[in-house]
């Protein structure tokens, strides 16, 4: 339901934190981003697209918007990056340039995203990446110093690390299932193995980019139906005895609570979770966690 209230009211509600007051704004300006985007003549499935986009963009900003009046003009503008591109090259064309300004404005990013490479203590090189070499730590609390959470020999952590139980057996899986597709042609295994390649492969072009291991996430499902093809195997075939059928279940669900284990036994340094210092110490396997 709209309600009436300023609308910089909602805006200060909303960067504190209330969810009544952010749906309030979004029930209230939806129509206006909507007009925008028919303004456009932009397809629906574009429109849903920019429509998400820009209260995403919103969400993030809000605690550095100065002026909450003028909340409904920026969502109106059409003043975003490399926007009016062709028009200021003089091209005035209808559809053709706002095509052109988007065509400009993806050089731009594929040249900044080819182009960067500032050293980052967190970087890592993507032939890395399946062995958790590196994985970036986002917030780090020392275990020493005024810190009150921290004080007294504790330490607070948000590490990107995936579960190792899966990332290491996984490198086991994708050699089963290169194997299993050059021998057999299996479509499954191929339909991984592409899922990998597409997502994994492209990056080892640009090793001289700053990289790091969470890029990773794009062909993390991959991974994890590599493993849980080679579990199918570890079950047997229909038609095994059930001593069979029985073994491989055993070993299949001992690897499953084998990842639930280690999952939560790092836990703690995913969510920032406060231990004691001794405690994180002891789940930083690998110098390079630290």
């Amino acid at each position: 339901m709209i309600t009436d209230q300023p609308i910089t009211d909602l805006v200060t509600r909303a960067r504190n934190g209330d969810q009544r007051a952010w749906d309030d704004l979004v029930e209230r300006y939806a129509p206006l981003v909507w007009t925008v985007c028919r303004r456009y003549q932009l397809r629906s499935a574009d429109a849903e697209d920019v429509h998400q986009t820009v209260w995403l963009q919103l969400v993030s900003q809000l605690d550095k918007i100065r002026d909450p009046g003028a909340l409904p003009g920026w969502l109106a503008t059409s003043t975003g990056y490399d926007r009016q591109w062709a028009a200021q090259h003089g091209d005035h064309t209808p559809v053709i340039s706002a095509l052109v300004s988007l065509f400009e404005y993806h050089k731009a990013m594929l040249a900044f995203n080819t182009g960067l490479t500032t050293h980052h203590p967190y970087e890592s090189r993507p032939w890395t990446w399946l062995v958790l070499s590196r994985p970036v730590s986002f917030f780090w609390c020392p275990d020493s110093g005024a810190h009150p959470v921290c004080s007294g020999g504790k330490a607070q952590e948000v590490l990107a690390l995936g579960t190792p139980a899966i990332w290491w057996t996984s490198v086991v899986t994708l050699l089963v299932c290169l194997g299993w597709w050059l021998t057999r042609r299996d479509w499954r295994a191929g339909a991984v193995l592409l899922g990998v390649v597409a997502g994994w492969l492209p990056w080892f072009a640009f090793s001289g980019r700053t990289q790091f291991s969470f890029y990773a996430v794009a062909f993390v499902p991959f991974l994890v139906l590599s493993i849980t093809l080679c579990l199918g195997l570890v079950l047997g075939p229909v038609h095994a005895s059930a001593q069979r059928r029985a073994v491989g279940a055993a070993v299949a669900g001992a690897y499953v609570l084998a990842v639930l284990l280690n999952f939560a036994y790092l836990y703690p340094v995913l969510a920032a979770k406060v231990i004691p210092y001794s405690q994180w110490l002891a789940r930083m396997w690998y110098h390079g966690w630290i």
